[in-house]
């Protein structure tokens, strides 16, 4: 399919193709390097000759550089000059006011926030018309608005139309189109829709998995019996039961309103050009969750894995592919605040409560479509604590859990109270380096320091009212752990650990009322033991035979005691 690309106008603009600094920009931006787009404007920006339309619109590039680079406050700066300087009703305007309504709604100002949303949208459909698909980033922030003061009625409205954008853009099976289903859903919830809620969730787990499939089909592409590894693959990712049915749940929905002429046309995007930068969802183009399967093992159980505080689902990599040669798949999803959820206006604020409840309609979801093998709950750090409290909370969704270092307990603990303390009082949503004395603690060893540090879909700033939200969730830690009296728990504990208190992981296993329990002590293991490929030979062999005589026989024992009732 061919897209229809509009610029703002015909005329030329104010340079030409012969600006190096341009072309490195423009070539640098549209491939998301954001630093060196940034670097490239900045010299443009030193020329004292260029006029106000040019200089606004390198303003307004520049900031969204820095907004995709996470510097608001640059950002914030850039943008409310090109907004002095922008024409009205122009692009450069309209790109501007979006940028400096993301910043209000980080400032908890979404009144404001609206105001600008609503000014860009505005311009751009009158210059490039209502179904212009790269229209969707604009209506998913002024839905965010919508939802963050709980109009939902108008929050559906500007949802939809953003998942309807994105059909036009990226096509009914693309991760874009999911995230947009997604946010739908969740408001779908809250306005007791529920059946078209779990209608849509099928179809965003659907195309979750189908990138899955599809990265993991790349990786066996040179496999005889390509036909076998389809099959078997398929089995894995959607279940038993008939998950990849789900294909199209929805869709009649999504396209409703649509009309019949701009669904037969290309869809209508913006040129790729410098004079139509604007601030783009990063992390759309990947699921929140990242499987691993091995199509050529039979199917013994799922891991569902949960990351800890400013990592991400990747963290689990090496040992979702260490696992699944022994017939256990692995999926490990991103917890709200973190990873693909960074870009979102809603989500990418840490929320412990509501990353519970997204994991409890994960594995609601799977428990259906798996119903003949074990479920297994993985975390580590702030990911055990979740994973105790959905165990605490759903026992019946899970057979099995894993955790490690959950307790809340940290050294240097009032020191580090006292900072969020001022900081809050502050600027309670001003974001701050948190990252760099969390990786310190955690490790010694200076390439996973330089490896944690480096990554960019690491999280290290977070705000204060954010951390607020993880220490009260990890203070519930011990209370959750005695309502767990059915689930069999191991709990890990680094003795090396310099993060997190080894008495505060004992007294969460000590709380734990059923009797089928396990806590292992690794002298030599500092914070990570899981992720980042931390864990060796003996501590997987440690956990794999666990797994195998726990997991699956409590997964086994749950048909015969419900025959026995």
């Amino acid at each position: 399919m061919i897209a229809l690309l509009l610029s703002q106008n015909l005329a030329l603009p104010a340079y030409t193709q012969s600006n190096q600094a341009v072309d490195v920009a423009n070539h640098a931006f549209w491939k998301r390097d954001y630093k060196t787009a940034k670097d490239s404007v900045s010299q443009l920006l030193l020329d004292s000759k260029l006029d106000v339309k040019l200089r606004s619109r390198c303003l307004v590039n520049r900031s969204i550089c820095e907004a995709q680079l996470e510097q608001w406050e640059e950002a914030r700066k850039d943008s409310a000059e090109a907004l002095k300087l922008a024409a009205p009703g122009s692009l450069t305007e309209a790109d501007a006011a979006m940028v400096q309504a993301r910043l209000l709604i980080l400032d908890g100002k979404t009144d404001k926030a609206r105001l600008m949303y609503e000014k860009a949208i505005g311009i751009i459909s009158k210059l490039q018309g209502k179904w212009c698909a790269d229209l969707a980033p604009f209506y998913e922030g002024l839905a965010a608005c919508d939802l963050i003061e709980k109009n939902y009625i108008e929050a559906e409205r500007n949802y939809r139309e953003v998942a309807q954008l994105d059909f036009l853009k990226y096509g009914p099976d693309d991760t874009h189109l999911a995230w947009a289903l997604m946010s739908l859903a969740s408001v779908e919830r809250q306005l007791n829709r529920v059946e078209l809620a779990k209608t849509l969730f099928k179809k965003v787990f659907w195309n979750f998995r189908h990138q899955n499939e599809e990265r993991i089909r790349g990786e066996h592409k040179d496999d005889p019996n390509q036909d076998d590894i389809a099959q078997a693959l398929r089995h894995h990712m959607y279940g038993t039961v008939g998950g990849y049915r789900n294909q199209n749940c929805g869709l009649d929905f999504v396209k409703d309103g649509i009309p019949a002429e701009v669904l037969a046309a290309a869809p209508v995007l913006r040129e790729k050009t410098f004079d139509n930068w604007f601030k783009e969802r990063v992390g759309r183009e990947r699921a929140p969750g990242l499987a691993f399967f091995n199509p050529n093992r039979p199917l013994k159980g799922l891991i569902v894995a949960v990351h800890g505080l400013g990592l991400y689902s990747g963290a689990y990599t090496a040992f979702g592919e260490r696992i699944q040669k022994e017939g256990y798949g692995l999926v490990s999803f991103d917890v709200r605040g973190f990873g693909s959820y960074r870009n979102d206006e809603v989500t990418q604020k840490l929320d412990l409560l509501a990353a519970v409840s997204d994991i409890q309609r994960i594995l609601s979801e799977m428990r259906s479509d798996y119903p003949e093998i074990p479920l297994i709950l993985l975390g580590e750090s702030m990911g055990g604590a979740i994973v105790l409290r959905i165990a605490s909370e759903s026992p019946g969704l899970v057979d099995a859990v894993i955790s490690s270092v959950p307790s809340g307990s940290r050294y240097q603990a009032r020191k580090t109270a006292f900072k969020v303390a001022l900081k809050f009082l502050n600027q309670k949503h001003e974001q701050f380096d948190v990252g760099s004395t969390v990786v310190k603690q955690a490790t010694a060893d200076m390439d996973l320091r330089d490896m944690w540090e480096g990554d960019s879909q690491m999280r290290m700033k977070l705000s204060p009212s954010e951390l607020l939200n993880f220490q009260n969730f990890m203070s519930d830690n011990v209370k959750a752990a005695t309502k767990i009296s059915k689930t069999p728990v191991i709990i890990f504990q680094g003795f090396s650990d310099n993060l997190v208190k080894p008495m505060g992981t004992l007294a969460i296993y000590q709380a734990i009322p059923n009797k089928d329990k396990d806590m292992i002590f690794i002298g030599r293991a500092e914070h990570l033991i899981f992720e980042e490929g931390q864990f060796d030979e003996v501590i997987f062999r440690g956990v794999l035979e666990w797994i195998n005589r726990h997991a699956v026989a409590h997964a086994f024992a749950k048909p015969a005691q419900a025959n026995a009732k």
